[in-house]
């Protein structure tokens, strides 16, 4: 994950890390989250996304694109009153 991030940014680029963050411990797997409060966005030219995999131990899928993306935080609330801090990700262009 680190060498591919570090060929898409350069080796001396600095680079930030976000992640979705569950700030509360919720045992419902699927529920209605509302979006609490505006997005805040997160200025980023290059980004590089890393999704987990269906495995039984940590494999992740890492990707960039060249074209223009927005990188978003969002405080969410769940139905069950589970609380979230997400990274959306909004694709501008996706010819």
């Amino acid at each position: 994950m680190l060498d591919f991030t570090r060929g898409v940014f350069g080796l001396d680029t600095p680079f930030s890390v976000v992640a979705t963050t569950h700030l509360t411990n919720s045992t419902t797997n699927f529920q209605n989250y509302t979006i609490l409060e505006e997005p805040k966005e997160i200025l980023a030219p290059k980004m590089v996304a890393c999704h987990t995999m269906p495995y039984p131990y940590a494999v992740f899928y890492c990707h960039s694109q060249k074209s223009v993306n927005k990188v978003f935080k969002v405080l969410l609330g769940g139905e069950d009153g589970d609380r979230v801090e997400a990274v959306p990700v909004c694709h501008l262009d996706t010819s």
